[in-house]
């Protein structure tokens, strides 16, 4: 009797293993993972400890972002402030014709391989328009960008400029 219930419980197990994938010997890779198993995403559980934590660590990275782009436009403004009142007394607060010509020269002479020419969205009282500006490594692009009247909407690789 004891041999019947054996043969009778391999039987059995050899049916769940052939009508179950996971359990099929031929599925499993070199790890011994089913290649067919569903997968389940569980969600973290986190303790009020780590979420704390977690909101700490965002904060200070927040506030590291801030500073960051506070310093960027420190820095900038610091540049931007004497080359706008230059521009301003040449071409008398931007009402001469000459205040749409290119100055750029005035702040890089740097040759023209070194330069790079990016698109920069334009926006002005009329409308929009992409133009295309020389960049140099010497010079602040939105130094670059002032000196043909506009004002980059960012301190560092400035896709859109206002302009004066």
């Amino acid at each position: 009797m004891a041999k019947t219930n054996l043969a009778h419980n391999t039987t059995n197990q050899e049916s769940e293993t052939l009508g179950n994938p996971d359990l099929h010997p031929d599925t499993h890779n070199d790890l011994g993972y089913s290649d067919t198993a569903l997968w389940e995403d569980i969600p973290e559980s986190m303790n009020k400890e780590d979420a704390a934590s977690l909101a700490h660590i965002r904060s200070i990275h927040q506030r590291l972002i801030q500073e960051q782009k506070y310093q960027n436009w420190k820095d900038v403004l610091e540049i931007l402030f004497p080359i706008y009142l230059h521009l301003k007394n040449l071409t008398a607060n931007w009402t001469l014709p000459p205040a749409l010509d290119d100055h750029s020269g005035l702040l890089c002479n740097c040759p023209p391989g070194t330069q790079t020419v990016r698109e920069v969205d334009l926006i002005d009282l009329m409308g929009q328009k992409q133009g295309n500006f020389k960049f140099c490594s010497c010079t602040p692009d939105p130094a670059l960008l002032l000196a043909n009247g506009y004002l980059s909407s960012t301190p560092i690789f400035p896709q859109t400029a206002f302009s004066v």
